[in-house]
């Protein structure tokens, strides 16, 4: 079986003389990097035909040194090629239109994990505006989506536009950052003309054949293996709640828990029995570091997915949030504001994108109803997204 090839590697080794004379800027963080782990600044900076002008950073830093939310890294000059990086995840997640002087194309070269709220592609939606509006080029570089490419969760509502959602996509799209863009571009009428060096070799209806590419560096600091991000659509949401997701342990997203969980009490029995939910859930014990309960011990589960092309994360979380609201009313809770830079709109609800779920958590309605819900969303997103598919599926 041939090796996956980034878009990266293809534009380095076979595409470059394209552009040549071009004034770039790229968009990039660590895990930026071809097979043998050069990194696509030095890559870019060592070609003669393109000249590299300045580096742009997403969440997490040029380095991916910031742990969480909110947690801002300055503008600085490359210590080696004296240009300037560009946080954007500062005092502005949008760039500005200085930034781009004399800057022909934007390179966008990011490894998502094709989850909505992985604020990624938010930042190249913020930057493809910009581009529209400052008349520069975009060339997307594109990379695999290591969770494939199923479809789970509702669509956006535009009430609940953040940073951790501009557009009206599912949690679980399905779709890479290339193809996530072209989709962007027509949705808001941008005047912004966009390229996609597309993946090589993507085998993307078997994960476990083609997911060697995404992790060879983490993407951010607590996304470190292929499990994390399967189960990362539904245990973002733990974001907004005051449920350990793990953070501060060896295993932020692959676990739950709390002080105040019974795990005897959590019924699994109804999502194995709709879901086929392809999961093993094993009770633990855990002390997180830092983050949520620091220090104090947190009873709940691991979460051991089996088969991860069809597992269902969000429906998954959503039914134990559920469960636990059901048995500890008086010792959970959903997270107040601020999160990600909104100060008045309901965490939970920038999260899942609509007011229907946290209602579903509260009430007495049963998984059918939700099941039955999710599933129209999906089919609906299903024909959203087919003019923007770039492989197969």
């Amino acid at each position: 079986m041939k090796s996956t090839i980034s878009g990266l590697e293809i534009f380095y080794k076979h595409k470059k003389s394209l552009y040549r004379g071009q004034n770039v800027a790229l968009l990039c963080h660590p895990a930026s990097v071809d097979s043998k782990y050069n990194h696509a600044v030095d890559l870019i900076a060592s070609l003669d035909e393109i000249h590299l002008k300045a580096i742009f950073t997403p969440q997490h830093g040029y380095f991916g040194s910031l742990q969480d939310n909110m947690k801002e890294e300055g503008h600085f000059i490359h210590p080696d090629y004296k240009i300037p990086i560009y946080s954007l995840y500062s005092e502005t997640r949008i760039p500005t239109k200085d930034m781009f002087d004399g800057i022909d194309m934007l390179i966008v070269d990011l490894q998502d994990i094709g989850t909505r709220v992985y604020t990624y592609i938010n930042t190249v939606a913020y930057c493809l505006k910009v581009c529209s509006t400052v008349g520069v080029d975009v060339l997307i570089l594109d990379r695999m989506n290591p969770i494939g490419r199923a479809i789970e969760g509702n669509i956006l509502k535009d009430e609940y536009k953040s940073f951790v959602g501009e557009y009206p996509v599912p949690q679980r799209h399905g779709m890479t950052i290339g193809e996530l863009a072209l989709f962007y571009r027509d949705i808001n009428n941008l005047d912004v003309n966009i390229e996609v060096i597309k993946v090589g070799n993507w085998y993307a209806k078997s994960l476990e054949k083609s997911c060697g590419m995404s992790f060879q560096v983490p993407p951010s600091p607590n996304m470190i293996n292929l499990n994390e991000a399967i189960l990362y659509p539904g245990m973002v949401l733990l974001e907004a709640t005051n449920i350990s997701e793990g953070r501060g342990t060896p295993l932020p997203f692959e676990i739950i828990g709390t002080p105040y969980i019974n795990p005897k009490k959590i019924d699994f029995s109804q999502i194995k029995e709709l879901t086929d939910c392809k999961i093993y859930f094993r009770e633990i014990c855990f002390k997180p570091t830092f983050h949520k309960w620091r220090d104090i011990d947190c009873f709940g589960f691991q979460l051991h997915p089996f088969c991860v092309n069809f597992l269902k994360s969000y429906r998954i979380v959503i039914y134990i949030i559920k469960e636990i609201y059901k048995n500890h009313k008086d010792s959970f809770s959903f997270r107040t504001p601020p999160y990600e830079y909104e100060y008045e709109k309901d965490p939970f609800l920038l999260l899942t994108g609509n007011e229907y779920i946290k209602n579903w958590i509260v009430s007495s309605s049963d998984f059918y109803d939700l099941d039955k819900y999710l599933l129209n969303e999906e089919a609906n997103f299903s024909e959203i997204r087919k003019p923007y598919l770039l492989y197969d599926i």
